[in-house]
Parts: C-alpha cells; structure tokens; sequence
C-alpha cells in the first residue's frame, strides 16, 4: 500500500519557533537557504531535497540540493519534476468543484445517481453517498483497493483508464464498508470513486480535464502523471528510492515504479516547483477570499471540514501558530517520495517541500524543511 494515509500537519508541526541548535535558518530570501536544506538533507541522508516558498502570489525563495539517484552524480535542479503523492487528492476536488459550476453535477449528486446499472452486489450503504462524501473521506469505503480483483492486473490492462475506474468502482462498492457513514476514514478508493462519477457525467478521462481545466490554465505545462523521467543509465530526472537491507536504491521511471495509473485521481500526479506554486498560489488566493480558478464560493467549500472531521475536500484544515492562524495543507507519499503543501491564507504565503525517498526518513525529512521555510518566511515578514 504505497499512498500513505494523511499526516495532520498542524499535530506535527507543535510550534514554529524550533530552536536548531547546530544551523541558523535565517531569513527569507537571504541567500542562505541552500545551507539550510543541505543541512536537512544530510542529516536524514535524503538522497534529494527540494522547496518553493510563494507568498502573494510570487516565489519568494526556492532550492534543490543532492542528488537525482544515489550512485548518481546528477544533481536535482530547480526544473525537476516531483512526485506529489496524495496532493494530488486537492486537485482531484478542485477538478470536481469546476465541474459543479459548469452544472455537470452537484456536490450533492449521489453515487446511485450516476451509476443506476451498477450489480445487486453494490452495496445499499453506498448508493446514496453523496460526491462530497467522497471527496471529505466520509463514505466509508475500504482502506486497502488492493482487496478488488481488478488491483494486481490494472499495470497490464488494455482498457482506457476511464474504463478501468470504472470496474475498479463496480468492485469497490461491493465491499463492506469500514466505518460509519459520516466519519472521516481516509481511503484512497473514495477519490478513485469520484473520479469515476466525474468521468462518467463529463464523458471525458480524468487526465485529459486536469489538463484542460487545471494545468494548462495556470500554465503548469511540466505536470504530468506517473513517475518522472525515463529509462536509461543517466537519470534525467530525480528518481524514487526504496530502502533496502538498510541502502538505498533508485528506481527507474516505469509502471512498476509507481501505483497504478487507474489510482491517479487519489495520488500519481508529478510537478515542477514551479507549476505547483502557481497552484499553491491559486489555492492561497482563494483561501483569502479572492475569486480566481474557480469562485469565491467553491474555494469556501473545498477548504471547510466536514462536519465533526478536519478533513476538507482534499485537504486537512487546522490551524498554526507560525501561519497566524488557519491552515490548510496536506501530504503525500508513494512509499519512494514524500511531498507536502501547507498553506498559510492569514500570513498570505505557501510552502511546498519534496524528497525523493519515502518512508519515516522521506516524512521527516520533508517536516523538518517545511518547519524551516515556515521560520524563514515569519522572520522576513516581521
């Protein structure tokens, strides 16, 4: 099981006036942030670390230290795609909020409604859940898609991905549910679901309208699906790494390298620093009340818990004091990289922090920097 469940960053994050003791953090944009991550790096032997801080709407600061594959000498540089994990859940939600607007369907538009032909076997706990549902982890469904048939031949299927999300829907609703309806219970299954719904009513692959309605609007032209690079001995871009008998091993670009792309809406997409910071800032704006991808109003619903959760449509809400208040944020991890987004809409900046290794190191690794970039930005705005 690759994509982690979520990590509610303000528990991690206890304060953001963390005392380094053997390197100052510094200030914002004072050219010293390349020591600070090299720090980092070395100290949770990441084979690569990469940042981007925005904050209204521009990049105040970013860097990428280490290197593309251990046993590499490539280093990363600041064009170089990463993997976002489960970020790509957000994304996902705010495809689904464009398509509401649109009146292709409502929030409130359930999953009987959508696919009335389903088998008997579908589940009646299912039938009426609606899309927000889905998208806020109350549904219940199943933590592990890896139980539904159709999971161990998706690599090698010839189907459309749209068609595969399809059955992988007709497999998944006929599951037991794991939790009560109304209780948050982070599954990936329920944005495989959802996407289902939207392709269905769209009568259009998920991919093909993050591009059309996401991506190519914010100009995030280097954003694509899957793991980064391809194949050969020289890594053109950063690899994901598994650690085994105690070392690390890149892993080449490859189906095998990655979930299966049937699971994209829940967590395949990889970016550039700088495609992702123009949807942070997008995000930021509207988390501040600014009408811009999408309206004022559907900012509001994508970024408000649901009821008794912390959790939003596609985010974790909460709140910190080094953002002066609200957060919202999320992160992400295929088990060979570790991504995370924390935005900060009462101090008007965003953070993105990414490592190409995944597991306790990739998570702490990646803490530890945002922690850093979160000092950095209070202590040039003061």
């Amino acid at each position: 099981q690759w994509l982690l469940p979520l990590i509610f960053l303000q528990v991690i994050l206890s304060g953001c006036s963390r005392q380094f003791s053997d390197f100052d953090v510094g200030i914002a944009g004072d050219g010293n942030l390349n020591n600070v991550l090299e720090h980092i790096r070395a100290d949770h032997g990441l084979p690569a670390l990469a940042v981007i801080l925005v904050r209204s709407g521009e990049v105040v600061e970013s860097e990428a230290v280490g290197v593309r594959a251990v046993g590499s000498p490539e280093q990363v540089t600041l064009s170089d795609r990463w993997h976002l994990g489960s970020n790509t859940k957000s994304m996902t939600a705010t495809l689904a909020g464009l398509l509401v607007e649109e009146g292709a369907i409502r929030w409130e538009t359930t999953i009987g409604e959508v696919f009335p032909n389903f088998p008997e076997r579908t589940r009646p706990e299912y039938k009426n859940v609606r899309l927000e549902e889905l998208f806020s982890q109350t549904a219940g469904l199943p933590k592990n898609e890896m139980q539904i048939p159709s999971y161990s031949k998706s690599r090698q299927s010839t189907e459309t991905l749209s068609e595969q999300r399809r059955q992988w829907t007709r497999e998944l609703l006929a599951l037991e549910p794991e939790a009560q309806r109304g209780t948050h219970h982070y599954a990936n299954a329920n944005y495989v679901v959802a996407a289902a719904m939207l392709e269905t009513v769209a009568g259009k692959p998920w991919e093909e309208m993050l591009r059309q309605k996401i991506l190519n609007p914010l100009g995030m032209t280097s954003t694509g699906f899957g793991a980064p690079g391809t194949r050969g001995q020289v890594p053109d871009q950063p690899r994901g790494h598994h650690r085994k008998q105690g070392e690390l091993h890149p892993l080449p670009p490859g189906l095998s390298s990655d979930n299966p792309p049937a699971i994209g809406p829940a967590g395949t997409v990889h970016t550039t620093l700088a495609d992702f910071a123009r949807y942070m800032a997008a995000h930021l704006a509207g988390a501040r009340g600014e009408q811009g991808l999408v309206s004022v109003e559907t900012f509001g619903k994508l970024h408000s818990p649901a009821p008794g959760t912390r959790y939003a449509l596609g985010w974790s809400v909460g709140k910190h004091s080094g953002a002066g208040g609200r957060t919202i944020s999320h992160n992400g991890s295929n088990g060979a990289w570790f991504a995370r987004m924390w935005i900060a809409p009462e101090r008007d900046f965003a953070i993105l922090t990414l490592t190409n290794v995944g597991g306790d190191e990739g998570a702490k690794g990646t803490d530890e920097a945002l922690r850093a970039l979160i000092d950095r930005c209070n202590a040039a705005f003061e």
